[in-house]
């Protein structure tokens, strides 16, 4: 049974567990509404308020900070990359900047500046189908990439021709860098979770994925037995020169990389790391590496210090992410917001709904309490 955010006199905004026989297609209602009427609309403050209290390991928002197999889609480059005409016999005139089908131009997305965000502008629209959940969750996303880059991500203008659209289509995808007009990302089911949202926001701003880097065989190894049949091209790697790695070492902490069980047709691994402890995968925030790079590529007036590379066996780089303060989840489990004034609305001893849709999954016998 879920129990409905409350905000109390006393400020108290508790949190419950969902059942385990809660099912996906309900986990889904509290992530976007396919029946709702679709129009692009933007973010507002209370969702950047909201998305900077939520913890990530919060089971009624997401199921952790593992990979997802809605990363993976078998018709769609590299899984997730949606970029037209983009397939693995493309990905080299597309990097070199050579003539591509169509008698298009195939850019370098992080090579080429025309493929780049002027100044580190993103303008962005989102669907009106996604939740208060969802909403709070991409907020806080993007919140990050102003925290540790220069990378804006600003509600569309009508002066904007090039935008991001982020709507719920089916898996996680996005296009790399700037391709112009209106292009899609997309947040469906199983893509509710924050790191897969910078994830997908990362691409968007430039970057392919860590493991197809030229140098990856001495980083990493791939269980071709193990892929699903098919799949074989969708562990490409580029060739000498074809992409920057704007200074830095392969980097298994990456949020861009690949999970070790990536298109796996049997649920053994597909991909192991050759340095002893390290793990990749990660979808719990930014490494330092992508921090670093996004920076050096965008020229952010500070680009931090370049990480230390990934030699030794035993020195695996640790993941440094944004701390947080979070709090173990139980049925009981309370955790206090002391917001700065103005941001939040006057509270009265009465309780108040933070979800729209509270009075509704009431009346369908979803909530307790609140």
């Amino acid at each position: 049974m879920l129990i409905c955010l409350g905000v109390f006199a006393s400020v108290t905004i508790t949190y419950a567990i969902l059942p385990s026989k809660f099912e996906l297609n309900d986990f889904e209602t509290l992530q976007f509404d396919r029946s709702v009427p679709e129009y692009e609309t933007v973010l507002t403050p209370s969702d950047f308020e909201l998305g900077a209290e939520i913890a990530d390991n919060l089971r009624f928002i997401q199921h952790g900070n593992g990979d997802s197999d809605a990363m993976y889609g078998r018709t769609r480059f590299e899984g997730d990359i949606a970029n037209e005409n983009l397939n693995a016999s493309t990905v080299e005139m597309f990097l070199n900047g050579g003539a591509g089908p169509n008698n298009g131009n195939w850019y370098n997305a992080i090579r080429n500046r025309h493929q780049l965000w002027p100044n580190g502008r993103i303008p962005y629209t989102i669907s009106s189908q996604y939740s208060s959940y969802s909403r709070s969750l991409i907020a806080a996303s993007m919140q990050e990439y102003s925290t540790h880059t220069c990378i804006q991500w600003v509600p569309k203008t009508n002066n904007d021709i090039n935008y991001v659209y982020i709507f719920p289509d089916r898996g996680c995808y996005s296009m790399v860098g700037k391709i112009g007009g209106k292009q899609s990302l997309s947040l469906g089911s199983g893509c509710i979770q924050k790191g897969i949202i910078i994830h997908e926001l990362m691409h968007a701003v430039g970057f392919f994925h860590e493991q197809s880097r030229t140098d990856r065989d001495d980083y990493i190894t791939i269980l071709w037995n193990n892929i699903q049949p098919g799949m074989q091209g969708q562990f490409e790697k580029y060739g000498q020169g074809t992409i920057q790695s704007l200074g830095t070492t392969y980097d298994y902490s990456s949020i861009m990389h690949y999970g070790g069980k990536a298109f796996s047709r049997n649920g053994q691994p597909t991909m192991v790391p050759k340095q002893k402890g390290a793990q990749i995968g990660q979808r719990s925030g930014f490494s330092k590496t992508d921090i670093y790079k996004i920076n050096k590529l965008y020229g952010c007036p500070t680009d931090g210090e370049k990480p230390e590379t990934t030699t030794e066996p035993e020195t695996t780089t640790p993941l440094t992410t944004t701390t947080t303060t979070t709090t173990t989840i139980s049925p009981t489990s309370f955790r206090t917001v002391n917001p700065s004034p103005p941001t939040l609305p006057v509270i009265t001893p009465e309780c108040r709904n933070l979800r729209g849709d509270c009075d509704e999954l009431g009346r369908q016998g979803m909530t307790d309490g609140a």
